[in-house]
């Protein structure tokens, strides 16, 4: 399958809520790394990481430090979700 880039600028509005799950899990790694190199002081929010960041396609599983995709989609899913 072919990565699909998505354009920035979209919102909550533009995504589904398993989607939204993914970005938020990817969004959460994304601050992680980013306090560790700059500080907490300019990490964005959710809703600017998915405005001005986030532009991966949120139905790829697998191949981002994200934990949905560290423990397997099937995982996550299945028990309890």
């Amino acid at each position: 399958m072919d990565k699909v880039i998505r354009p920035t600028g979209l919102s909550h509005e533009d995504y589904t809520e398993k989607q939204l799950e993914h970005i938020y899990f990817i969004w959460l790694h994304f601050c992680h790394s980013h306090s560790e190199k700059r500080g907490s002081t300019d990490v964005r929010t959710l809703d600017e990481f998915i405005q001005y960041d986030y532009d991966d396609d949120p139905d790829v599983y697998g191949n981002c430090p994200c934990y949905i995709c560290q423990i397997g989609e099937e995982n996550y899913y299945d028990n309890g979700k």
